[in-house]
């Protein structure tokens, strides 16, 4: 089966053409999904997200099914959260699932969050390299711990991306003399 790169947003994936992506060999697979992320998202930036209401049902994402959204009454009985090590996944599996899901949805945000301290920073490059273009922020996420935050503006900084603004998508930091000098290329 021929994929194609057309970045077009589709929502009639069929199961064999997700499995064709998935399938890929690595390299073409990390490829195709780099390809579609550049015609949706800035290379050289990456959100930056925070929650900041918690068990509160105060939470603004807009999340129809989650018991902690404000902007929904839902039906969903609250329950406890996973464990990290019930969640685990092998590297090269998360990244090739980030790489799908980039293909097949090219216009979303592609975020990194919990268990983030138990990926190297190599680890964390591949999924940006794979179209992972988010991570949340701050020093715990629900009940997991997050990176500190100059360890992550470090990491995006050696990677030369820099934050978005998690409302709008305006630039909070500046980007990195890197990723200029790669903008100014192109």
């Amino acid at each position: 089966m021929t994929i194609s790169i057309d970045p077009e947003v589709r929502y009639d994936w069929r199961p064999a053409e997700i499995e064709a992506i998935y399938t890929l060999p690595s390299p073409q697979l990390l490829f195709r999904a780099q390809a579609v992320h550049r015609a949706y998202h800035r290379p050289d930036a990456a959100q930056g997200c925070a929650l900041l209401s918690v068990k509160t049902g105060g939470c603004p994402e807009d999340c129809a099914y989650c018991p902690q959204s404000a902007l929904f009454r839902t039906a969903v009985a609250r329950a406890p959260l996973m464990r990290v090590e019930q969640a685990s996944v092998e590297v090269f599996e998360l990244v090739r699932m980030i790489a799908v899901a980039r293909i097949l949805m090219p216009a979303s945000m592609a975020r990194l969050s919990a268990g983030r301290l138990s990926l190297s920073d190599e680890a964390q490059a591949l999924c940006f390299v794979a179209g992972a273009n988010s991570i949340f922020i701050g020093e715990r996420l629900l009940t997991t711990p997050n990176p500190e935050t100059d360890r992550d503006r470090s990491l995006l900084n050696k990677l030369g991306l820099h934050l978005l603004s998690p409302i709008g998508g305006s630039d909070v930091d500046q980007p990195s003399p890197a990723a200029e000098a790669a903008d100014a290329a192109r």
